[in-house]
């Protein structure tokens, strides 16, 4: 279902897909239940369709839900739950949540730890946020033009 609910969206059905998506987080917690670590993955597909929709009141309890769930099942400091709170972090960069994305990127970090392959791309977007962040409290003039300008190449 997943599968199908993606391709309908690339090709740009999207209440088609929508309905899809729905589908498959319906299906997930009648067949897997509702608080298995399964249906995180339903969650975080539909969390991720709003998010590319700009429908972001619907999806961030998806993806908090899916946190959630990763953490009452395997515990906060699991890989699968670093990699929930990128998708979090990245959902909160873009509505310009920065102290939010910052918490999701330093936890992420700790859990996969330097020797993991995304290591370096979570401290990169570590540094995007706090960059970001770091424009926006910059009181001079000239200082905020001298960080808009960093920043328009690293966002």
């Amino acid at each position: 279902m997943n599968t199908r609910s993606t391709g309908e969206s690339s090709l740009g059905r999207l209440d088609e897909a929508e309905m899809f998506f729905k589908a498959a987080l319906h299906e997930a917690k009648e067949g897997f239940g509702p608080r298995d670590p399964r249906v995180r993955w339903a969650l975080n597909n539909l969390a991720e369709f709003y998010r590319s929709r700009k429908e972001y009141k619907k999806a961030e309890p998806l993806y908090l839900e899916a946190i959630e769930i990763l953490e009452q099942s395997f515990g906060p400091g699991d890989i699968r739950v670093g990699t929930a709170l990128h998708n979090l972090g990245h959902y909160y960069r873009i509505r310009g949540r920065l102290d939010h994305a910052q918490t999701c990127y330093e936890i992420e970090g700790r859990v996969m730890g330097p020797g993991h392959p995304g290591y370096a791309n979570t401290m990169f977007l570590l540094a995007v946020v706090k960059l970001l962040g770091c424009c926006i409290s910059v009181k001079s003039a000239k200082e905020r033009k001298r960080c808009r300008s960093s920043c328009s190449r690293v966002h």
